[in-house]
């Protein structure tokens, strides 16, 4: 008699956790649910910068950096990854960071209608004599690496940026004339006339780009 009643105590114990666990794994079909197919991304290196052992001042400035197409850009992606480095010295305070293509016509840092934000919070990068640099989150983007790319930074009171000299076909670099950053205008597709034009590559060391199929979703 005990054995019949203890067999009777565990048969909710067996049965509840078998029913709820048919349950959840049917919740798609009785909810609507659609389950996502997760995918890796798989990053691999478009760019990547050489920078020297000084750091140059680029205070209370925009700074484009425009990356000329297929010589120093390699692969194209939708989902896109920045490595920015830290200053020798110093601290480098970035207000903004937009990315884009270049437009068509206007001056040769003005920004495509595809213009992306990918910082919107200030970012500080402190000094590390080492040379070290600070991995972005990924982002959507669909970089194309035919295409001249340009990544423009509203830099904070804190400029200490690091660079990498370039012949002209691979690279330039454009910082506004006025250090106020009243005018601030990464943000910005038609940019101001009478930017200083510098053959050099400024603060980004590595562009890596992944191609995955839910990057937009």
């Amino acid at each position: 008699m005990i054995e019949w009643l203890v067999l009777v105590l565990l048969i909710p114990a067996i049965l509840v956790p078998v029913v709820l666990l048919f349950a959840f794994a049917g919740c798609d079909v009785f909810f609507g649910l659609k389950r996502l197919p997760e995918e890796v991304a798989v990053f691999e290196p478009a760019f990547t910068a050489a920078f020297d052992g000084v750091d140059r001042d680029r205070k209370n400035r925009t700074l484009v950096v425009r990356i000329e197409p297929n010589i120093r850009l390699s692969r194209s992606g939708n989902l896109v990854r920045l490595t920015l480095a830290r200053p020798l010295e110093g601290e480098l305070l970035i207000r903004k960071l937009f990315v884009s293509q270049a437009a068509d016509t206007g001056d040769p840092y003005d920004a495509a209608g595809d213009l992306t934000e990918v910082i919107s919070d200030a970012l500080a990068l402190v000094a590390d004599p080492n040379g070290s640099s600070v991995v972005l989150d990924p982002f959507s983007y669909n970089l194309d690496h035919t295409k001249a790319l340009l990544l423009a930074f509203d830099i904070g009171n804190a400029g200490n940026v690091r660079a990498e000299n370039v012949p002209a076909e691979q690279a330039r670099s454009y910082a506004s004339a006025v250090q106020d950053p009243a005018i601030h205008e990464a943000s910005l597709l038609d940019r101001q006339a009478g930017y200083d034009i510098e053959a050099r590559l400024y603060i980004v060391e590595q562009i890596e780009v992944a191609q995955v199929a839910d990057a937009d979703a």
